[in-house]
């Protein structure tokens, strides 16, 4: 946004308050969290870098399907509402996904 867009631009004016310090928070998360012997790995039971091996497992299985609410239900065999009749999770996940969807 910085290089593409003019500070005049509206986009930038109505962006600019969102991202203002994105890359600030980034940079003092990857000095002091994620790094080699950061807070991360002292605070966690995977330490030692293991929350990365972690998460590149999960990248494995992400797919955009994965991240449609309706599908990742269906995935966990969780749609059946005459099955498990009270499963507020899937309830209230869809009726938000609807007033959200495109």
């Amino acid at each position: 946004m910085y290089r593409q867009l003019p500070a005049v631009h509206p986009i930038f004016k109505l962006l600019v308050a969102h991202v203002r310090f994105t890359i600030a928070i980034n940079t003092k998360a990857r000095e002091q969290l994620i790094c080699e012997c950061g807070l991360f790995d002292k605070a966690n039971a995977t330490g030692g870098g293991g929350h990365v091996q972690m998460v590149q497992r999960a990248m494995k299985d992400l797919t955009y399907a994965s991240l449609c609410f309706p599908e990742a239900i269906k995935a966990r065999g969780m749609e059946s509402k005459e099955d498990i009749p009270y499963y507020f999770y899937r309830d209230d996940g869809l009726l938000v996904w609807e007033a959200i969807r495109m």
